[in-house]
């Protein structure tokens, strides 16, 4: 009779871990890096981001765990701490996620931001049938007259072709015509935003997308720490061709280059130049070095002071947010910060969470959700 109770408990664990085997296993990736500062403003730093998709995986892992076995990796390159993650890095890595798991288990998915440089998987996830999911970047690959990707859903909040469509509907306008972008190399690897317009804009002017052809697109290349005397000379060699100028790099190093042109009598009229920013009333495009914008004054009642900007000769293209806040977000946003700080020892600016992380956790959501449908619809099949 013992022996027969053991037996049966035995079949009985056994017979519960098959069941639990038995579901769907879909492996989920998402590509970053780790950067060594401990609060870091780089927008590729899993320490940013990782925060807000933490929390919706486990949403959807509880949400749907009668259903998906789901697992997640980071993939990481020790190493690519510091610096941009390059095309071939997010090739590798990729790649090895399809290889390691194709054939062993019921779908796999990439889970990204969609920025530049991890926009070459979207070729990879298109050709291999894995579903790419993008929270805030272009919704289909760079390149001009690229077919869109049927493997993937996109959030798009900031997407590349429409900022493009607008830039180049403003320049051409106005009759600008011949533009030069100035390019900080000492900030512009952290620059999330910056990085990816200026390598949209390299991608589709000076004639390589045949219908903006028009658009003459110079890139003059710069150190914000240099002195004040090598940053003249770089004006002044861009003032001998082009009066329209893009800066692309952090707030510090933009304010640098605008006080420079001041100096220089750049400022009357004769010049424009455009910035970028997330938020006119959020984040400057440094995130944390906000002294550099602050003109609002400290007696008026603003729950953060209102950005400034020391010359009227430049333009701000501001990308507003699509987040308002309610009390679900005010919750998240602080599940975000504690979440954060807990597990990636990471503080945010002035608690201020950046809205492409709110988009990761949305991603998160309405990946779920296509993967539910699939699931119904196609009766077991996940490509």
């Amino acid at each position: 009779m013992l022996c027969k109770l053991i037996l049966i408990a035995v079949l009985g664990v056994n017979k519960l871990h098959t069941g639990y085997s038995t579901l769907p296993h879909i492996a989920l990736a998402t590509i970053g890096i780790k950067v060594p500062e401990v609060n870091t403003t780089n927008f590729d730093a899993l320490q940013l981001g990782g925060a807000g998709l933490d929390l919706g995986l486990k949403f959807i892992i509880q949400r749907y765990k009668n259903t998906f076995n789901f697992s997640h990796t980071y993939l990481v390159k020790e190493g690519r701490g510091t610096v941009t993650l390059l095309e071939d890095d997010v090739s590798e890595m990729a790649g090895k996620f399809i290889f390691q798991h194709e054939g062993r288990v019921a779908g796999m998915a990439l889970l990204s931001p969609c920025s530049q440089e991890n926009n070459h998987i979207l070729l990879m996830t298109r050709e291999s049938r894995v579903l790419l999911g993008c929270s805030a970047g272009t919704s289909k690959f760079g390149k001009p007259g690229e077919p869109a990707n049927p493997q993937q859903f996109s959030l798009s909040l900031y997407s590349g072709t429409v900022i493009l469509d607008f830039i180049y509907a403003l320049l051409t306008r106005n009759g600008w015509t011949n533009v030069a972008a100035l390019v900080d190399l000492r900030s512009i690897a952290a620059e999330y935003m910056c990085r990816g317009i200026h390598r949209l804009l390299q991608q589709n002017f000076n004639a390589v997308n045949p219908s903006m052809e028009y658009i003459r697109y110079n890139v003059v290349s710069f150190d914000s720490g240099a002195s004040q005397t090598e940053l003249k000379r770089t004006l002044q060699t861009t003032s001998q061709t082009n009066r329209i100028v893009f800066i692309f790099g952090s707030g510090k190093a933009i304010m640098l280059i605008l006080r420079t042109a001041k100096k220089l009598g750049m400022t009357n009229g004769e010049y424009v130049f455009f910035m970028l920013t997330f938020s006119r009333h959020g984040f400057s495009l440094d995130n944390q070095d906000d002294s550099w914008w602050k003109v609002t004054d400290t007696n008026v009642d603003l729950s953060f002071p209102l950005r400034g900007y020391v010359s009227p000769a430049a333009v701000v293209i501001s990308l507003r947010t699509p987040y308002v806040m309610t009390p679900f977000l005010a919750q998240l946003r602080q599940d975000i910060i504690q979440n954060a700080l807990r597990n990636y020892n990471f503080t945010y600016a002035k608690n201020e969470v950046p809205t492409f992380v709110y988009a990761g956790y949305d991603m998160c959501l309405i990946y779920g959700q296509v993967r539910e449908t699939t699931f119904s619809e196609k009766n077991m099949r996940y490509d």
